[in-house]
């Protein structure tokens, strides 16, 4: 397994990304005062690594020695699989932003619009790595891993090294810190989705789509 590595985080255009998820909601007016908190003080990071030795059999994952099991994981065809991208993110200390909210609507705002940087810096990511290689299915522990599995993702990528830790509940800490895994495919996946000729998961999973939300 490789090193770890970091990725500069254009806050400009996380911020717009991060506008742009917002703005979905007809809300975008009452979130400036927000956006310009968050512009000032939120401190992104962002760790990953990328695994090409790896083993792959039905739903059970194993990258050294690190085994990993999801039903999600059995719906893509094991010989299409061509490597593992580990991530965490975290934005920083939350609290600070909060302490500049006014009211409870702004506080709530600064959860919203955390969820909102946080899938940003997931497309910026993903964006940024898709030249080089074919990205499938995103697995966040809690939705389709095991809560546990943070602590497998910590092994893998030591999340301390960003600040990020855990808490007694296993909520991962500070607010707005997540982590998980992309896998990478051989193929070219097909243009037009819903083709299922061409299906990457070859059938066994018509719940899986290459262009999945992300939820935080």
């Amino acid at each position: 397994m490789g090193e770890n590595k970091t990725l500069n985080l254009n806050r400009v255009v996380i911020n717009g990304l991060a506008r742009m998820r917002f703005s979905r909601m007809d809300e975008e007016k009452n979130g400036e005062n927000i956006f310009r908190i968050f512009s000032q003080m939120v401190e992104p990071k962002l760790i990953y690594n990328i695994v090409t030795d790896f083993s792959k059999v039905k739903a059970d994952l194993s990258v050294s020695g690190v085994n990993f099991y999801s039903k999600d994981i059995k719906d893509i065809a094991d010989e299409i699989v061509s490597g593992v991208i580990f991530y965490a993110i975290t934005l920083g200390d939350i609290e600070k932003i909060k302490a500049k909210a006014n009211g409870i609507f702004e506080e709530t705002l600064v959860d919203i619009i955390g969820t909102c940087y946080v899938d940003a810096i997931r497309d910026f990511f993903r964006s940024a790595l898709e030249d080089d290689m074919l990205i499938g299915a995103n697995f966040v522990p809690g939705i389709s891993l095991d809560i546990e599995d943070i602590d497998k993702i910590d092994r893998v990528l030591n999340l301390s090294s960003i600040g990020i830790s855990q808490n007694e509940y296993r909520v991962m800490l500070p607010e707005k810190s997540v982590c998980g895994f992309y896998l990478t495919y051989e193929e070219n996946h097909p243009e037009k989705r819903g083709d299922c000729s061409t299906c990457m998961a070859r059938g066994f999973g018509c719940n899986l789509c290459y262009e999945g939300d992300d939820d935080v």
